[in-house]
């Protein structure tokens, strides 16, 4: 079943120390000849992130509970190649006679990213596209509203011909 599992498993000594990985989790982090077990875990987390790993690690070790890790954040992994990529994280842990172990749960999560990139975008260009119609229509609104003053002031100017030459037939027909 370790082997077999579609997630990527690590456990972990109290020292940080891999002692045992399953395929996938080999293949996930790019350790396809040889398993990543004997490696100190933060070889497997950027650089950047190592100093904060090591006290979160111990303090896990101290008080460990089952839990998901940075809930709410991007967590970051590191290739044997470098290459970083997103993870979810979920710890457990156990204990034997001799000693104490952290097992975690490691799923890739790049797909999940993407997506959520392209979902983000879309909401941004769809916030644009709206901000562009409401100009236009705002725009519309008001040569709408300029086209029926016209219209209005041309109505008026056409009564008035129409009095003026109502007028002006009238005289026209009286002086006959």
């Amino acid at each position: 079943m370790f082997n077999s599992a579609s997630l990527g498993i690590i456990l972990v000594d109290k020292n940080g120390i891999i002692v045992l990985s399953n395929h996938f989790a080999n293949n996930l982090f790019g350790y396809t000849s040889a398993p990543v077990t004997g490696e100190v875990l933060e070889k497997l987390i950027p650089q950047r992130y190592h100093q904060h790993h090591v006290g979160y690690r111990e303090g896990y070790a101290h008080d460990p509970k089952a839990r998901g890790m940075g809930l709410g954040m991007t967590l970051s992994a590191l290739k044997k190649d470098g290459t970083e990529f997103p993870v979810e994280v979920s710890l457990g842990h156990f204990k034997t006679d001799e000693e104490q172990f952290v097992i975690a749960y490691i799923a890739d999560i790049t797909m999940r990213k993407q997506n959520e990139e392209k979902i983000l975008k879309q909401q941004a260009d769809l916030a644009t596209t709206n901000e562009e119609i409401k100009k236009l229509n705002s725009n519309l609104e008001e040569q709408v509203e300029n086209r029926t003053t016209e219209l209005k002031n041309l109505l008026n100017e056409l009564e008035a011909s129409k009095e003026v030459l109502t007028v002006l037939l009238k005289k026209r027909e009286g002086s006959k």
